[in-house]
C-alpha cells in the first residue's frame, strides 16, 4: 500500500479511540470505576480501550519507513508539546484556583510547583499518555530500523516481536506478576502489522473476523472481568477486532475527519468541560450507568463546534492550540 494512500479508515479510528477516551473519563469522573459490583463496572472497564487505539494507530503511521531521527523528532514533537504547554498550563492555573493541589496555596508556590508538576505528569492524570506517546516517539527511530527490511523479513520480525509481547504479557497481568510498560510498545508494533498485512488485503474477510472477534472477545472480557480473571489476551482480541473493523471503513465522512482532526484538542481539553458539568450541573448527571455515554456525545459535539470556530479564525495558530 502506498504511505501516500489516505485510508479513510484510520479517521474512523480515531474518532471511536477520542470517544473512548472521552468515555472513560466521564466514567471515572462520577466515581463509577470505583464501583467493585454491579455489571455496568465491568462492562464499561472492557470497552474503555481508546489509548490502545491510539497506540496502534500511531504505530501504523509512524513505523512506515524509516526517518531520521531529528526530523522525526522535530515534526512528532512540535506536534505534541507546544499545545499540551498551553492546555497543561490552563489546566494547572484551573486546578490550583479551584484547590486541586495540597501543596498550591498562593501565587509563589503555583510559580514554583509548576515545573514539577509539569515534569511529574502530575497536572492531571488524563495527560499520562503524552508521556507514553513521548516515550514511543523516542524510540521509534530505532524501531524503524529493527523492522526495515523487505517484506517478507519485515512481517517475520513483527510477527515474533507481537507473539513474545502476547506471551510476556499473558504472564504479567496475572494478579502478583509484575506489569510491564511492554504493553504499550506491543500495541505500537501491532498497528503496523495490520497496516502493511491485514487492512485492505481482503475487505470482507477483515469485516467478518473483526465482527465475529469483536462479538466474541467483548463479552468474554466482561466475563474475566467480572470473575477477577486476567483478561489480556481477551483485550488485546477486542482492541485488535475494532482496529480492523475501523480501519476497512473506505467511506469519506467530513464529520469524522473533523473529528479525527480535533482529536488531540479534544483530549487536552475534555476533563475541564466534564468537570465544569458534573460540578454545575449535578442533577442532569447522575451516576448512573448511562450518563458517560450522554457525557461523551455532548463533550465531543460541543468541542466539534467549538473547534469549527476556532478553525475559521484565520489569525489562530492552529498548531499551537491542538487542531
Amino acid at each position: 500500500m502506498p504511505s501516500n494512500e489516505r485510508i479513510y479508515g484510520l479517521d474512523f479510528v480515531r474518532s471511536a479511540a477520542i470517544f473512548l477516551v472521552v468515555l472513560q473519563h466521564g466514567w471515572s469522573m462520577l466515581d463509577l470505576n470505583l464501583q467493585d459490583g454491579g455489571m455496568q463496572h465491568h462492562v464499561y472497564s472492557s470497552i474503555i480501550y481508546g489509548v490502545a487505539l491510539f497506540i496502534m494507530l500511531s504505530g501504523a503511521l509512524n513505523l512506515r519507513a524509516a526517518t531520521p531521527p531529528l526530523s522525526f523528532y522535530k515534526k512528532r514533537f512540535a506536534r505534541i508539546l507546544p499545545p499540551f504547554l498551553l492546555w497543561g498550563t490552563v489546566t494547572y492555573i484551573i486546578s490550583a484556583l479551584l484547590g486541586k493541589y495540597s501543596c498550591v496555596n498562593d501565587i509563589p508556590s503555583g510559580i514554583k510547583m509548576y515545573l514539577p508538576f509539569l515534569a511529574t505528569g502530575r497536572i492531571n492524570d488524563a495527560y499520562w499518555y503524552i508521556y507514553l506517546i513521548s516515550a514511543l516517539y523516542l524510540i521509534t527511530p530505532l524501531i524503524q530500523r529493527v523492522l526495515c527490511g523487505d517484506g517478507k523479513t519485515q512481517k517475520f520480525t513483527l510477527a515474533a516481536i507481537i507473539l513474545i509481547w502476547l506471551a510476556t504479557e499473558s504472564f504479567t497481568s496475572i494478579p502478583g506478576v509484575p506489569g510491564t510498560l511492554f504493553l504499550y510498545f506491543g500495541y505500537y508494533v501491532s498497528g503496523l502489522f495490520f497496516l502493511k498485512y491485514v487492512i485492505h488485503r481482503n475487505r470482507r474477510l477483515t469485516l467478518v473476523a473483526g465482527c465475529l472477534g469483536f462479538a466474541v472477545f467483548f463479552p468474554l472480557n466482561v466475563y474475566l472481568h467480572s470473575a477477577g480473571h486476567p483478561a489480556f489476551i481477551a483485550e488485546c482480541g477486542e482492541v485488535f477486532s475494532m482496529f480492523a473493523v475501523l480501519s476497512e471503513i473506505n467511506c469519506q465522512s467530513r464529520i469524522i475527519e473533523r473529528i479525527s482532526r480535533y482529536s488531540f484538542f479534544i483530549y487536552l481539553t475534555h476533563f475541564i468541560l466534564i468537570g465544569a458539568l458534573y460540578s454545575l450541573l449535578p442533577g442532569v448527571f447522575p451516576a448512573a450507568w448511562y450518563t458517560p455515554v450522554c457525557t461523551a456525545v455532548l463533550v465531543i459535539s460541543a468541542e466539534y463546534l467549538l473547534c469549527l470556530i476556532l478553525d475559521r479564525i484565520e489569525w489562530l495558530p492552529k498548531k499551537f492550540i491542538g487542531i
